[in-house]
């Protein structure tokens, strides 16, 4: 017997997907099931997780930064649902990658670090924490994001993100004697 999983009616109808994602067999006989008026309906986990790779694969193929934000922020929503916790923080990563807006950006990194936190990997963990202390414009919270990156870096013995991150600390440093404490 397969493992089944039982998905809520998306917030989206039919009509908001665009014909490409609509092109895929699996995605079909999930968009029948909500024309059809289920509340909710039983899918296989298998079917459920390859319909969530076409969006995740959308997103990543598409060169317009928006339209993937949707579909990583579609991909993570299903990930979620079945607790993939990992796949679902890379999707939050992908969209503060691809938004402008600074501040959109430390939501999704914030949104991801949760996820890789509470996926237990220590390695995206540390990336995230870098990528804020880059993003944040903040000078201390900077600093702070920086520190729980390089104590992760140190953790996991991973000599390259515990150069970079040291060499951001000391280029966030205001006096050149405590920066030269950190090169």
């Amino acid at each position: 017997i397969c493992p089944v999983c039982i998905v809520k009616r998306p917030k989206e109808t039919p009509a908001d997907l665009s014909e490409e994602v609509k092109g895929s067999p699996l995605l079909r006989k999930e968009i029948e099931m909500i024309k059809k008026g289920f509340e909710s309906y039983e899918i296989s986990l298998s079917e459920f997780s390859a319909t969530t790779s076409h969006f995740l694969d959308l997103a990543k193929n598409s060169l317009n930064d928006e339209e993937a934000k949707k579909y990583f922020k579609t991909a993570a929503d299903r990930f979620l649902i079945i607790e993939e916790f990992q796949k679902a923080g890379a999707c939050f990563f992908h969209i503060g990658n691809r938004s402008l807006n600074v501040d959109e950006q430390q939501i999704n990194y914030e949104g991801a670090l949760e996820l890789f936190t509470k996926a237990a990997n220590r390695d995206c963990m540390a990336n995230t924490l870098y990528t804020l202390g880059i993003k944040c414009r903040n000078k201390d919270k900077k600093q702070v994001h920086y520190k729980k990156a390089l104590e992760l870096y140190r953790n996991i013995n991973d000599k390259q993100g515990e150069a970079k991150t040291l060499n951001s600390i000391g280029n966030n440093c205001d006096r050149k004697d405590e920066a030269m404490r950190y090169y």
